[in-house]
């Protein structure tokens, strides 16, 4: 049913509001009609079993009269007319009612209505108010500035609320749907009570703006320490851009970057279009756990020989299983082909879903070829620029981050620039950070041997930093036997199991512990 879905209960609906529910329809009434029972028969109809909705007629079949729509909640603000709060759908209104009963003078339109002309109707009723608050539901600045425009006339000051409060949910009831009404209350008290300018669409009075507060954004560290420091962290809003040669180490550094997610309370959603499902959760599991619980197997020859220098590795049942657990509810993976007919909309449709329905703060997309291999080569640049500015409103709109893996052109050299990012160069451009990882060569190794860099075997560079300006090119030790990158003997840290965390290593034990990648 449809309240249930809104977690709105029907006293609010049926008795405040007046609406009904006959048991096949739940009707809302959206016109002034003293005759309840023709006021409910020319109102929007929400079919309860499958939430289709319809509206009625605006004109009185029996008496050919007109029916006006009218705001709903009028007849329950009270006599405060200080300020009024106008919602640009009905299921706002239930929510603000249920969640804060009677304490703000708040009205709706019906969503599907001609909006407008309800609030043109209403245009008396609304200006017995000092202050009028209009909140519309997310990226819906026309209907907010279209209706702004009919409200204005001197005397009285029309607003709106700040939007990024709703933590990138698309409206006030998505929002109880997401956190509930505890956290929902906490919420609407600073929304309704601090208002923004209403300004022409896409133009802001900067002194409105509320300053970005570091210590409050969303922030995961990559426990790599130059990174964290040169960038700020994975931030949400942010869209970063991973490449780097085949076989050197990218989809290993985005999979550590994505269990660093988890080991600091966040949830992660991961594409991978290149691993299978079991082989991709080997590769976790071995990140995850002390080198000691990791099986090094020789791999298996002809003849039933077995190699000596080449080998798999695993994690035993037990602390796979640990892993599991530990990993519970805070990792989805995604690990089939997109229907490339409408790639777009699949992957933010999926995207949303699983932030909005799952929690999830992170996701890291592995990688731009594998998404867009279905596309015709004639419009494959158009489409990876669309894909990657969608890819970038999304990041910004729910403040999640955003993570994409990207090949370098086959012709590009060891130290990988922007302009070598293999297809459309608008997603080099769009992102926010992009950053290559490749291994170190034999040179590099001897000269980083002698001047006291034990270990190091590979280089991660930023080539584009958007936050900071800082660009860096670091050194990093890659452990094929755990496939993560460290550096300076500090690894990082998984609390699967408290028992077993990482500990700081000796040079001798590192050296020990590095194998080619």
């Amino acid at each position: 049913m449809i309240l249930n879905d809104k977690h709105i209960d029907e006293t609010i609906v049926c008795g405040l509001y007046g609406c009904e529910n006959d048991g096949e329809n739940l009707w809302i009434n959206c016109y002034n009609d003293m005759d309840l029972v023709k006021g409910l028969k020319f109102s929007k109809r929400i079919n309860l079993l499958n939430n289709k909705q319809t509206l009625g007629k605006t004109i009185n079949t029996l008496t050919g009269e007109d029916l006006k729509p009218y705001p709903l909640g009028i007849h329950r603000c009270n006599a405060n007319r200080e300020v009024l709060y106008i919602t640009s759908n009905e299921w706002d209104l239930f929510t603000i009612a249920q969640v804060k009963p009677l304490k703000y003078n708040v009205i709706s339109v019906i969503n599907r209505l001609d909006d407008y002309a309800a609030i043109i109707n209403a245009f008396d009723f609304i200006h017995e108010f000092k202050k009028v608050v209009i909140i519309s539901t997310a990226n819906d600045n026309k209907w907010l500035y279209e209706t702004h425009k009919r409200i204005l006339k001197d005397g009285i000051e029309v607003l709106t609320v700040y939007m990024p409060l709703l933590e990138g949910c698309k409206s006030i009831n998505d929002y109880l749907i997401q956190y509930g009404e505890e956290k929902t209350s906490v919420m609407l008290a600073r929304l309704l009570t601090d208002p923004v300018e209403i300004g022409v669409p896409g133009v802001v009075n900067i002194a409105k703006v509320k300053a970005e507060v570091k210590r409050n954004t969303r922030r995961y560290y990559t426990q790599l320490d130059i990174i964290d420091e040169k960038t700020g962290a994975m931030e949400g809003g942010q869209f970063w851009l991973l490449t780097g040669h085949t076989g050197n180490g990218k989809s290993e550094l985005s999979m550590q970057m994505s269990l660093s997610v988890v080991q600091q309370g966040g949830k992660v959603f991961y594409y991978s279009g290149e691993e299978t499902k079991e082989k991709f959760l080997n590769k976790l599991h071995c990140k995850v756990v002390d080198p000691n619980c990791i099986i090094k197997t020789p791999r298996p020859l002809y003849g039933g020989r077995v190699s000596s220098t080449a080998f798999d590795y695993s994690v035993d049942y037990r602390h796979a299983h640990e892993v599991n657990q530990w990993l519970d509810g805070k990792y989805y993976i995604y690990d089939e082909k997109y229907d490339s007919l409408n790639l777009i909309h699949n992957v933010i449709e999926m995207l949303k879903s699983m932030h909005i329905e799952k929690g999830v703060t992170a996701f890291f997309l592995d990688n731009l070829m594998t998404l867009t291999a279905g596309i015709k080569s004639i419009d494959l640049n158009a489409v990876q620029t669309d894909l990657t500015n969608a890819l970038v409103t999304f990041a910004k709109d729910y403040n999640v981050f955003v993570l994409m893996v990207a090949h370098p052109n086959k012709s590009s050299g060891d130290d990988i620039q922007n302009k070598d990012v293999a297809g459309s160069f608008n997603v080099v451009n769009l992102a926010m950070v992009v950053m290559n990882v490749r291994r170190a060569t034999k040179e590099e190794m001897e000269k980083a041997e002698v001047t006291g860099k034990m270990g190091l075997n590979a280089y991660i560079t930023c080539t584009k930093n958007r936050p900071t300006g800082d660009t860096f090119k670091m050194w990093a030790i890659f452990d094929h036997k755990n496939k993560i990158f460290y550096r300076e003997n500090r690894r990082p840290e998984f609390d699967w199991n408290k028992d077993t965390l990482f500990k700081t290593i000796t040079v001798e034990q590192a050296q020990e512990e590095i194998y080619d990648f």
